[in-house]
């Protein structure tokens, strides 16, 4: 068997029975009938590598500055030298700014609600025809 799984064989046999049973096929080929194990042979086209940028980069010896640590931007802005309360002084009116921001921002949403669309003329109906 080229590499065909035996329950197909088994298959075949019954579907061989099944077409002896009935006169009418007994003297026609029953190859319509049976499964068809021909090879599948898939094409193998030979997928192209993408293509990248060849252009010349300008050369540059010194690598990127490192990124800074969260301590060097605290640094920076001040906040390091905060003490505590200081700090949660800043995040507490930060989080108050932010609530009222939003809360405007739902009050604009719902006014939106109730505004009265511009009024247009209006399209004049059609009559049905009588059909």
């Amino acid at each position: 068997m080229d590499n065909i799984h035996p329950i197909y064989a088994i298959k075949q046999l019954m579907i061989k029975r099944e077409l002896a049973k009935d006169p009418e096929l007994a003297n026609e080929s029953w190859d319509r009938f049976l499964p068809d194990f021909g090879k599948k042979t898939l094409s193998h086209r030979r997928v192209p590598h993408k293509v990248s940028d060849k252009s010349k980069k300008v050369y540059t010896p010194f690598p990127p500055a490192p990124e800074k640590s969260k301590v060097d931007k605290q640094i920076e802005s001040g906040e390091y030298f905060l003490g505590k309360e200081a700090k949660a002084r800043a995040v507490a009116q930060e989080r108050v700014e932010s609530q009222k921001q939003k809360k405007e921002e739902k009050l604009q949403k719902r006014e939106r609600e109730y505004v009265a669309p511009e009024e247009g003329e209006k399209k004049k109906k059609r009559k049905k025809s009588e059909a």
